[in-house]
């Protein structure tokens, strides 16, 4: 038997699997940490991948954005990641890598182009469009820091649609879950302008969903409710090229704002973060980089100038970032 449910937005799942985890759960603890599990392994259908962004005060949903850019750039060093999070830093090997960075085993060995798009546009109905994360040979090693979570990601068209099927071994939910899926129906939107279709529902398998004990009292007073509509596009036709070009560009700048964003005035900022002379093909990647920006300078105490640059973005990220930002 398996737990299985349909939700409209994550929000809407994640807060449904909260209460529920809460109410029916085991008592395990593996490598010694408390941990409440869900009894049955979960199947869930989110019907609306672009309402992907969830609010909640434990996780901070820019930082999807950054591992997820990471993952795509193909890297496995700590260095564009620590900087937004240290979390990661707890998996980090002695040559400041992460052994089970997903970057160079999706995007490094090139499967997702040449296992799911070349396959898709060559067959629409394909059963193969799958890809491995979790490496039998890579990973069956008690001594590494980072053993991958998800095992597999499997692409269909069906009815012109692009669906994903994510399978995952364990997830933490308060955690894992609100980082993983909006980066993985990103990855999701993405192949499917490639393919010039419009991406259909989101499914997310997990064996073990769980939080651990220590955590528990970050679920009391969460807000309710879903906050709200689809996001903005990642442009439907946004072909392969035009993606790599914004991508590209993307995590050059990004590194940039690490490293010159302070000496900067408003006008200057609010000048290159338009940056029309990048000729940017997707609205959503010069918003986003907007976001990397505005990240930067909040973090830095420029809060003036943060909020500033994404005031009146229609962007649900925007929105978060800018509430959070003015308490």
């Amino acid at each position: 038997m398996v737990y299985s449910f349909t939700a409209s937005s994550n929000q809407v799942a994640f807060m449904e699997l909260i209460k529920i985890l809460k109410l029916n759960h085991r008592k395990v603890g593996p490598r010694g940490l408390g941990t409440l599990e869900f009894k049955l392994p979960i199947a869930l259908e989110v019907i609306n991948p672009r309402n992907r962004v969830i609010d909640s005060p434990i996780t901070n949903p820019l930082y999807s954005y950054i591992e997820g850019l990471w993952i795509v750039m193909g890297e496995d060093h700590y260095d564009r990641i620590i900087h937004y999070s240290k979390f990661p830093s707890q998996f980090v090997d002695q040559f400041g890598r992460l052994e089970g960075a997903y970057g160079p085993r999706l995007f490094g060995l090139d499967q997702i182009v040449r296992h799911c798009y070349e396959r898709l546009v060559a067959d629409k109905d394909s059963r193969r469009a799958v890809v491995n994360i979790y490496n039998s040979v890579l990973d069956w090693n008690n001594a590494s820091l980072d053993i991958p979570c998800t095992l597999s990601f499997q692409f269909l068209v069906r009815d012109n649609k692009l669906n994903m099927i994510v399978n995952m071994r364990s997830q933490d939910l308060l955690k894992g879950f609100p980082n993983d899926l909006l980066e993985f129906q990103w990855f999701q939107e993405a192949l499917a302008g490639w393919l010039e279709i419009d991406v259909g529902s989101y499914y997310h398998i997990v064996g073990s969903l769980h939080l651990y004990e220590k955590d528990l009292y970050l679920t009391e007073n969460l807000p309710f409710g879903n906050f709200y509509k689809n996001d903005l596009l990642v442009d439907a036709r946004l072909t392969k090229e035009k993606f790599w070009e914004d991508i590209k560009n993307l995590a050059i700048y990004e590194e940039e704002y690490r490293k010159r964003y302070y000496q900067w005035d408003i006008e200057t900022l609010l000048a290159y973060s338009k940056k029309d002379v990048c000729n940017w093909n997707s609205k959503f990647y010069n918003y986003l980089d907007r976001l990397f920006l505005a990240y930067n300078l909040n973090k830095a105490g420029e809060i003036d100038k943060s909020l500033e640059l994404i005031k009146g973005l229609d962007f649900n990220l925007a929105k978060v970032m800018l509430k959070r930002w003015k308490v």
